[in-house]
């Protein structure tokens, strides 16, 4: 990953955008809009920087290639299948939300790869958002519902929280490899950062009976124990952990 001198007179906004790129997955503990909120703001900042012509040309080409045109006529067939689904305007919302994000996702991808600075700044926003989230969410699942109700604009109650953010803990699969990565390239407060990120997203998971989010940790982390055990000197540490997780998976399945 290469760095390249960006203007600067709108550096501002390379930062903003990454550090709003950082923010954007873990504020889905505070709900889809303020998601929303700041994938927009990240996206308007992204546009005032020349990184967005590097975005755009990065997915113009990749619209091109075999995957892309595959991704582009699975999103079509999707999109005519919901003509004959019980409800077609949330069919046919899914499937254009879907193909929305895998958009959003390589033009944002693109844009940070092109700067390492910028890649930097995200992932250590994200970590910071992911605790402050995590936060949130163990509180209100545990000691503190009105908090949650409060934010959701629904003033204050005490009602208990049951799966109101199971939807958020099967984001694990995909911050916990982040979180992984911070750990490996950051200094010591940063790495106890993202322990204690992982770790509270864990319970997070536990604390909601998210059985798939559970099943689908396990599963990549399997995955990626069988993908060493092609490396002659980790063969036999990879075989055994993936029997683990292979053993783990099954009692889960059943659970």
């Amino acid at each position: 990953m290469s760095s390249s001198p960006v203007n600067p007179h709108i550096r501002s906004y390379s930062k903003f955008f990454a550090i709003l790129v950082g923010f954007s997955i873990p504020s889905l503990a505070f709900g889809r809009a303020v998601f929303a909120t700041v994938i927009g703001l990240a996206l308007i900042f992204l546009a005032m920087t020349p990184l967005c012509r590097v975005g755009w040309q990065t997915l113009i080409e990749n619209m091109r290639t075999f995957v892309g045109v595959l991704i582009i006529l699975v999103i079509f067939s999707w999109s005519i299948s919901a003509i004959g689904s019980d409800f077609p305007g949330r069919s046919f919302e899914a499937s254009t939300r879907t193909g929305l994000f895998i958009a959003i996702a390589v033009f944002i991808y693109a844009a940070l790869s092109h700067d390492n600075y910028l890649s930097t700044l995200c992932l250590k926003s994200l970590i910071l958002t992911t605790l402050v989230a995590n936060g949130f969410a163990l509180l209100a699942s545990s000691m503190w519902p009105e908090i949650y109700w409060v934010q959701r604009l629904k003033g204050w109650q005490s009602t208990p929280l049951e799966t109101e953010f199971k939807g958020y803990s099967s984001l694990i699969v995909l911050l916990t490899p982040l979180l992984l990565i911070g750990m490996m390239r950051f200094n010591t407060l940063w790495k106890a950062a993202a322990l204690a990120g992982t770790t509270m997203l864990f319970s997070i998971m536990l604390l909601s009976v998210n059985r798939s989010a559970i099943a689908g940790l396990l599963s990549m982390a399997m995955i990626f124990s069988f993908s060493q055990f092609f490396r002659p000197k980790y063969r036999k540490k990879a075989f055994a952990i993936f029997s683990g997780f292979l053993t783990i998976l099954i009692s889960v399945i059943f659970w």
